[in-house]
């Protein structure tokens, strides 16, 4: 499976201001095994902290970090991920918006679902 990164990332100044930890945690978010093209999916913390190698307490600020820069949403309830604006750089068309609106089916009504639609 490939993603697109766009290489723009690396200048964007909110993204330059994280910390390492962080910046590893959404490059993680956009590219680990388990994204969907939509940029919303099930992903425990348990499965992220041991592919990362990050502890929970930078784990916990680099996602706080990137919810209050509108990068990167948890649902801590339903196990989800969202990563904005990853549907916009992974595909458009109707195909993929198929595939988005199926994969919604999936996510026992997580509260990051209204964010993304």
């Amino acid at each position: 499976m490939y993603r697109t990164i766009c290489t723009e990332l690396w200048t964007d100044p909110e993204i330059k201001s994280l910390n390492v930890a962080t910046k590893l945690l959404f490059v993680y978010l956009i590219t680990n095994p388990h994204t969907h093209l939509s940029g919303i999916y099930y992903l425990p913390e348990t499965t992220l902290l041991k592919e990362t190698g990050l502890k929970q307490i930078p784990y916990r600020y680099g996602i706080d970090t990137l919810s209050k820069l509108e990068k990167a949403f948890r649902d801590t309830r339903t196990e989800t991920i969202f990563v904005m604006n990853m549907f916009a750089y992974q595909g458009q068309g109707p195909k993929n918006e198929q595939a988005a609106a199926r994969h919604l089916r999936t996510l026992h009504k997580s509260s990051l679902i209204a964010r993304f639609l």
